[in-house]
């Protein structure tokens, strides 16, 4: 079985679309390779709120680092040719926690 190495424009596409924070295009041979996703939320609530979302949202997808500075938590996810799908699955179900966690953070 080949092991798909580099994203197809329509995979690209679909991601940017769907996708409405910061990216870098990472390459290699002239083929973009990976995509590493960021969003940044700022805690306006109480600190239990932030750490309960930053809880479930890392149960969310395998390949992420969350962080977390002061009043500002970054998601800083890595997506690749063969983990769209999955990645694409993750956006609906952070869409969700966002609407679940609104009073406490604004992205």
């Amino acid at each position: 079985m080949n092991k798909i190495t580099a994203f197809t424009t329509q995979h690209l596409q679909n991601l940017l679309d769907v996708w409405k924070s910061d990216y870098k295009l990472k390459t290699h041979d002239g083929e973009i390779r990976s995509i590493e996703m960021t969003k940044s939320y700022e805690v306006s609530g109480p600190i239990t709120t932030a750490n309960t979302f930053i809880i479930n949202v890392c149960r969310m997808y395998k390949y992420m680092t969350v962080s977390k500075q002061g009043d500002t938590i970054t998601l800083s996810i890595s997506v690749k040719p063969e983990t769209v799908d999955d990645f694409l699955a993750f956006c609906n179900k952070l869409q969700l926690q966002e609407q679940t966690s609104e009073d406490g953070l604004t992205t």
